[in-house]
């Protein structure tokens, strides 16, 4: 179905895939096994600063900061085996000036040739409050970089917004790692230890000190204890978790 609605011989402003690329307020970019661009619609044309005929002839790693041969062909496995992902990154303009995006991959067709559509929404506004309320306030600022303690902000999806340095030694990642990986329960070594401490956060309002095992980059985990507390950044109410290595 996805292969007849983007051929070319279906083009014209009658096309639904037109259509929906047109209307479409986020970005969007259809590529190849191997990271060609092969479509894109108005939005992330204007986001990017590329023309379309600039963009089909870009493979992805031109545009995402973080993406490399290896990365894109686990993000591949991992849409082959779940049929979408969801993920944080950093898109380069042609200004070269970077911005920070949430991106999913969906597996668009079922034949040999395989295709996929990259959906980009842009964080910067949400980054830029998450700037805002720490450059006002330098104490917050200087206790968020140097705590001994691992310090991380997520929304209400559970999706990984900021984090310390000691939430990535904690668990051997680097900022690349948590960038493609963006779930917090994806570091939870049970999983369903996630759901039991939402819960007592709906209850209680707070979270203090409760004992997790929490998943390490090598396959591990390491024994913490975790604070969860809710807040305000700007006008987005967000999850901040306090984490203290206890193994």
């Amino acid at each position: 179905m996805w292969a007849k609605l983007t051929s070319k011989s279906s083009a014209g402003k009658g096309n639904p895939y037109q259509v929906l690329l047109n209307t479409m307020l986020d970005g969007f970019l259809l590529s190849d096994m191997q990271g060609h661009i092969l479509d894109a619609n108005p939005a992330y044309e204007k986001f990017s600063g590329y023309s379309h005929a600039e963009l089909i002839n870009m493979k992805l790693f031109d545009l995402d900061v973080y993406l490399t041969e290896e990365r894109l062909l686990e993000q591949r496995q991992e849409v082959f085996a779940k049929g979408n992902i969801r993920f944080l990154s950093a898109h380069k303009s042609k200004s070269g000036e970077q911005h920070e995006v949430e991106i999913s991959v969906a597996k668009m067709d079922s034949g040999e040739n395989s295709q996929f559509g990259v959906f980009i929404h842009d964080r910067s506004s949400e980054v830029q409050a998450l700037a805002e309320a720490s450059e006002s306030n330098d104490l917050y600022r200087s206790i968020f970089e140097n705590a001994s303690v691992g310090i991380a902000i997520a929304n209400k999806e559970g999706e990984l917004l900021a984090w310390n340095q000691e939430v990535l030694d904690m668990g051997g990642y680097d900022d690349a790692d948590l960038r493609a990986i963006g779930r917090v329960r994806a570091f939870y070594y049970d999983q369903s230890d996630r759901d039991v401490f939402l819960m007592k956060l709906r209850n209680q309002g707070i979270l203090d000190d409760e004992e997790v095992r929490l998943k390490k980059k090598d396959g591990g985990y390491v024994t913490a204890l975790l604070s969860l507390h809710p807040i305000k950044v700007g006008e987005h109410e967000r999850l901040l978790a306090i984490v203290k290595n206890v193994s």
